[in-house]
């Protein structure tokens, strides 16, 4: 007989490199971005200094172009996570919600989940060199954290997508680098 060691209800995520998102769509969405920044009062929910789009930006005509490039890839995303086997998620989805940050030298974006949103995402534009990892944290980290890694944590890059559950609580380190760091972020809540 010899022990057996499994993961046990892990959190579901998904992935998704877009390798041809340099050369393509990233220096004309980061100068939209900047130019919607320079027009448009920010927000301050989860981001320290720099600027946190309003969330209803995407519904901007001009944004069409990026919407659409954005809804493709997560049509794709949604079907992926439902086909894992540990998935119980079957509906429709709409976007709820999107907003866009821009964090400069010092800037970052605290711990902090989506509440009652069942699965939210983000778009990481530009990430320069040493401008913050993403963190993911275990709910019951305080727990566990004498017994397993309680947190996973990465340096994105441009043209990555994440799906996860709205409740997996997250953070972005504080940018270090002189440039700006861009990312898009998104809630998806069931269609009625």
């Amino acid at each position: 007989m010899s022990p057996e060691t499994y993961p046990l209800l892990p959190y579901i995520i998904v992935r998704d490199q877009d390798e041809s998102f340099k050369s393509t769509i990233q220096g004309d969405l980061m100068d939209w971005m900047d130019s919607y920044a320079l027009k448009h009062k920010g927000n301050n929910r989860s981001n320290v200094n720099g600027y946190q789009s309003p969330d209803n930006f995407w519904t901007e005509p001009s944004f069409d172009k990026y919407l659409s490039y954005m809804e493709d890839r997560i049509d794709a995303m949604v079907e992926s996570y439902k086909e894992h086997d540990m998935v119980i998620y079957n509906n429709d989805y709409r976007i709820s919600n999107m907003w866009f940050n821009i964090n400069y030298n010092g800037c970052y974006n605290g711990q902090h989940s989506h509440p009652g949103c069942p699965l939210a995402g983000v778009l990481w534009v530009d990430i320069p060199d040493n401008s913050g990892n993403f963190t993911f944290h275990h709910h019951d980290g305080h727990s566990l954290s004498e017994l397993q890694h309680t947190t996973w944590g990465f340096e994105p890059e441009g043209g990555l997508m994440m799906l996860f559950p709205g409740s997996f609580a997250h953070n972005v380190d504080e940018n270090r680098s002189n440039e700006p760091r861009y990312s898009i972020a998104f809630n998806l809540y069931d269609k009625y």
